[in-house]
């Protein structure tokens, strides 16, 4: 099986052609021979293989092979997988726990896209009984990490979350989240005019390094909504220029976060180790979906 494997991956990406020819068929054929023994490598390379590229893929043997995967060796990229999927494809209560499950193990294993999910489903008690410290301490690791997705998260916990309701830092979170990619500027600048009296201070603080005193608020006011447009200017400029984002933005469905995980994860292990013409025909494939789809530039 380990050789099945081996050849059936050199077969596929073409990485070893004085050795072994390309030849897609055949190293699907290996694979699948491996994977139907139990060998788990093998299982999870036809997982993300089936994802990307059948034109309708077979969810059920996918889970299968993610199911297999997670209880024969660990693997954080599978069980954050497999967890979309239960929280995601299916909506019944005891899936949802289920994914809560893997979600939780992915994140002990340090996986990013994890720990920020199980913050958000016990913010929302899905899955499992809400908790909000519980999620904060997960959303921090996640934020530390670099995922703005949870700046907004903790943002709506210290915003709307009556026992641990504290705007300033709340705002202070929004902040972090629209500075870093977060798109949702209408509602950033409608929460800061909504409370303004608190919030005042903290917008002075952050956007002037020398404490400045106005006398209206209106004039507060209009200098917020003109941080908040240059904030959305600049964004829609980067937008235009030839770059690829290190972060993922808020125009990302959450479904999509963990597709980019896997996607930059196949790009950086495998495609960049095939020939001229076998990446060629990758950026053909992978980059227009990520741009229709994702806003990847």
């Amino acid at each position: 099986n380990n050789a099945r494997y081996v050849l059936g991956t050199k077969a596929l990406e073409g990485n070893d052609i004085e050795n072994v020819k390309r030849n897609e068929k055949k190293g699907v054929s290996l694979l699948r021979e491996a994977a139907t023994n139990d060998h788990f490598d093998s299982q999870e390379y036809l997982a993300y293989y089936d994802i990307r590229f059948e034109k309708v893929p077979n969810i059920k043997r996918i889970m299968g092979y993610l199911e297999s995967v997670v209880d024969g060796k660990d693997s954080p990229r599978a069980l954050s997988t497999l967890a979309e999927f239960y929280v995601n494809q299916r909506k019944e209560k005891k899936s949802v726990e289920r994914g809560f499950e893997l979600y939780v193990k992915a994140a002990e294993m340090g996986d990013l896209i994890s720990n920020y999910w199980v913050g958000v489903l016990l913010h929302r008690g899905q899955g499992t009984d809400k908790d909000v410290k519980r999620a904060i301490e997960y959303l921090m690791k996640a934020k530390d990490s670099g995922n703005v997705q949870a700046d907004y998260e903790l943002f709506d916990i210290y915003a709307r979350e009556e026992e641990f309701e504290d705007l300033p830092k709340a705002y202070n979170y929004f902040c972090d989240a629209v500075e870093n990619g977060f798109t949702s500027f209408k509602e950033f600048q409608e929460f800061f005019n909504k409370n303004i009296d608190v919030l005042k201070d903290e917008f002075l603080k952050r956007k002037f390094s020398e404490e400045i005193k106005f006398d209206s608020n209106d004039k507060i006011q209009n200098l917020h909504d003109s941080f908040s447009n240059e904030l959305m200017t600049k964004f829609s400029n980067a937008m235009r220029k030839d770059q690829l984002y290190k972060r993922a933005t808020a125009y990302m469905t959450d479904g999509l976060i963990w597709m980019m995980k896997v996607l930059k994860l196949y790009m950086v292990d495998t495609v960049l180790r095939f020939d001229h013409k076998d990446f060629l025909i990758a950026v053909r494939d992978d980059i227009p979906p990520l741009v229709s789809e994702v806003g990847i530039w």
